[in-house]
């Protein structure tokens, strides 16, 4: 097994270095991985049979329901006796959703993990923390690979007091956790233990946005050094990109996946810094092939000489793209970045009602005032139309999902 994942880091960081593959991709020529995976996929499922060619554009774009609805007929029957591993989504912003890997495919997350978790700073076997919701690693598991999950089901002082002595204990290099869950984390450390005797390099945030309050909040505590990353990345497919140098701006992982970003109302290719939804094609899983698969997330494409697309302006989900008071769709990104003007605001949260109201949700920062956010209103009427209708609300949390996300954006139309 271990000889299989260092053969496939050897190839991603191989593809990923490869200056024809870049050329190819940028020009919109197929690469032979992807050719192989759709002749495979007609070969091998049922779903695809009947498409004439192995030619990308050929094949239909699926979402969660309709991989749902033709599971039977897209998975490979080959694998019915082999072993897999089931992956399963929660469907807390949208469809549950379970999806079978094959080994191979397996193999191949964990040299992703290993190759982004170096560019982010991070090696291979160096102490890691994993705030997730409900840990299911054993302990024998966590002292093996030196990831060492705590639970954010209770972020209780009681337990962040134990959080943070734990992590000195075990010397803990990296975090990795929801943008949410950190931020609530520093906000109590920074008081409780203001000179930070922690050995964080590295923090990589997950699911949810790392918006610039944030992230100047992780720097800030964790000091010069510390690299702060958003990666994205889903679990029925895995690491899709990783922030590297600009914040915003993702590397995307074209060794393991192809990617596409299409159109809002059409599945026509995107215009380049046209906002887009974004559409995977996972190279190496046989037993249940996602070809074109809509993640229900948008973000715009920049195309760079001598470098592979990367995405930016990645934030939110289809669902709740923000529209205007005449109907145009609205970047979450510029909501995100209205709130930089906002002083003593803790949390944030956006809410469109209909097309002229919407609510804004502000948690006060401790010892502030309660802001009048009369320039954020400015600003959002800039964007969204004068003739809007916006009510601040002052509450004491931004909710959290049953998944224990945070939703900064959400449309209500």
């Amino acid at each position: 097994m271990k000889e299989k994942i260092y053969d496939y880091l050897h190839d991603i960081e191989c593809k990923l270095n490869d200056e024809e593959r870049k050329r190819q991709i940028n020009s919109g020529v197929q690469t032979p991985d992807l050719t192989d995976l759709l002749e495979y996929a007609r070969k091998n499922s049922e779903y695809y049979a009947n498409i004439e060619k192995p030619d990308i554009k050929l094949f239909p774009v699926v979402d969660k329901q309709i991989l749902k609805d033709n599971r039977d007929r897209i998975f490979v029957k080959e694998y019915a006796d082999k072993e897999t591993v089931t992956k399963k989504t929660s469907g807390s912003t949208g469809t549950p959703f379970a999806v079978e890997h094959c080994m191979d495919k397996w193999y191949r997350h964990v040299a992703d993990l290993k190759y982004f978790g170096e560019l982010a700073g991070y090696r291979d076997l160096d102490s890691l923390c994993y705030f997730r919701a409900m840990p299911t690693a054993s302990e024998e598991a966590q002292k093996r690979d030196n990831i060492w999950q705590l639970d954010i089901c209770d972020l209780s002082e009681e337990n962040l007091t134990k959080y943070y002595h734990f992590m000195i204990e075990k010397k803990c290099v990296a975090l990795l956790a929801y943008a949410s869950s950190l931020e609530t984390a520093v906000n109590f450390w920074s008081e409780k233990f203001p000179e930070n005797k922690l050995y964080v390099k590295t923090v990589i945030c997950i699911s949810e946005t790392l918006t610039d309050t944030v992230r100047e909040k992780l720097e800030t505590y964790f000091g010069e050094g510390v690299q702060v990353r958003a990666r994205y990345s889903n679990t029925e497919n895995g690491i899709l990109g990783q922030e590297i140098g600009v914040p915003g701006r993702y590397t995307l992982n074209w060794a393991s996946y192809y990617f596409e970003v299409l159109k809002l109302e059409s599945d026509e290719p995107a215009d380049e810094g046209e906002l887009g939804r974004i559409v995977v094609t996972d190279l190496y899983n046989r037993a249940f092939p996602m070809i074109r698969y809509d993640t229900g997330d948008v973000a715009k494409i920049s195309y760079r000489d001598g470098e592979y697309p990367c995405f930016y302006d990645l934030m939110g989900r289809r669902m709740d793209l923000i529209h205007t008071a005449a109907g145009g769709v609205v970047s979450p990104f510029l909501i995100s970045q209205t709130f930089k003007c906002a002083k003593g605001v803790a949390q944030w949260q956006f809410i469109q009602k209909t097309l002229k109201d919407y609510v804004v949700k502000i948690v006060v920062e401790e010892g502030h005032e309660k802001p009048t956010c009369d320039e954020c209103i400015r600003s959002f009427k800039k964007i969204l139309g004068e003739d809007v209708n916006i009510v601040i609300e002052y509450v004491d949390e931004v909710p959290v999902l049953n998944s224990l996300k945070r939703k900064l954006i959400i449309s209500e139309l």
